[in-house]
């Protein structure tokens, strides 16, 4: 139930360190309770749970810091913030060819 309340907290509050740990130990106890005897099946549904839980919050976690990231070294690569809404194409030099300037560019997404 606490791996469910997680999903409503900010994702940059969230610790892809932590949410992988979890999910590893999840899906590791997952494991072991299968071998022991007597099988219990209770427990390795919840321990298995608890992985799949963790994994997908650890997924969402670094795919928003990759975007962070991507975020930010799109603003570093010369321009200024006021400058990131401009076209890539409009910022091409004169001396350019038109067809180059048509032209679309990774940066312009």
């Amino acid at each position: 139930m606490a791996s469910l309340e997680d999903y409503r907290r900010p994702l940059d509050k969230v610790s892809t360190t932590q949410s992988a740990t979890l999910a590893a130990t999840g899906f590791i106890w997952t494991r072991y309770c299968l071998i022991i005897r007597p099988i219990n099946y209770s427990l390795s549904v919840c321990n298995f749970m608890l992985g799949v839980a963790n994994g997908f919050q650890c997924v969402r976690a670094y795919r928003h810091q990759k975007a962070l990231v991507h975020s930010e070294s799109r603003l570093s690569v010369g321009q200024s913030s006021a400058q990131s809404h401009i076209p890539y194409a409009s910022r091409l030099p004169a001396s350019r060819p038109r067809e180059m300037a048509d032209r679309k560019f990774p940066r312009d997404s």
